[in-house]
């Protein structure tokens, strides 16, 4: 059975409750840009590679944009994980989200217990962001941000998530398929059980190209788009 708790890595786990100090946010930051590309069209389709821990367990994922509507796309996934994984991811979700598992599961989950997420996003030349059910944006990449820069945005959940830049390469430094690129870290630090922070990467010309989900266990899950 493919849990929440994978949705969250491949999505950034837009859940994540933050914190830090008022000074320098950007209050509900949002953002622009060109979104005519090929990307964003109607059918066009991404993979991901999901590794525990630094090496390939065999769980990916598959999405594919089903509408583009004034350049907000909306995205249906398809998550896979070997059977013998399943106990794994089981234990990590339910040590998670505790008795609140089974309501995602009612909502996402196929009867062959393969996971099927739908998300909304702007996804343009300036930056990455959720699209929430009231149309405003959660911000969780943005290509100029500097090292400091940080900002808030409404979660899903309705709370205030704070996003912080701790990272830009000066030089080619990324493994990115078969050669390295520039990329800038945005990373929000959780206060939810099991969990310490989620970090973004993303690069301007390929958008968002990984995400790492930190929990408090030690356990690094990283996401590799490709």
């Amino acid at each position: 059975m493919i849990y929440l708790t994978l949705a969250l890595v491949t999505m950034g786990a837009v859940f994540t409750v933050t914190s830090c100090s008022k000074d320098d946010v950007k209050e509900d930051l949002t953002i622009g840009g060109k979104t005519d590309f090929a990307e964003n069209k109607v059918g066009s389709k991404k993979s991901g590679i999901i590794a525990l821990d630094g090496s390939d367990v065999g769980m990916t994922s598959e999405s594919v944009v089903t509408e583009n509507k004034d350049g907000i796309i909306t995205v249906k996934f398809k998550i896979f994980v070997p059977n013998d994984m399943k106990k794994r991811v089981s234990d990590l979700a339910e040590k998670y989200f505790g008795d609140e598992l089974a309501k995602y599961l009612i909502y996402w989950n196929d009867a062959e217990g393969t996971f099927n997420p739908i998300f909304r996003f702007k996804n343009s030349t300036e930056g990455f962001a959720f699209v929430n059910p009231d149309g405003s944006q959660t911000v969780v990449m943005k290509y100029d941000a500097k090292v400091g820069d940080k900002w808030t945005g409404t979660l899903i959940n309705g709370k205030k998530g704070t996003f912080k830049t701790t990272y830009r390469s000066d030089t080619d430094d990324y493994d990115y398929a078969f050669f390295k690129i520039k990329v800038v870290k945005i990373e929000s630090t959780a206060n939810e059980p099991g969990l310490t922070k989620v970090v973004y990467i993303g690069n301007h010309k390929f958008g968002l190209v990984g995400m790492e989900y930190h929990l408090e266990d030690g356990t690094v899950t990283k996401v590799i788009v490709i």
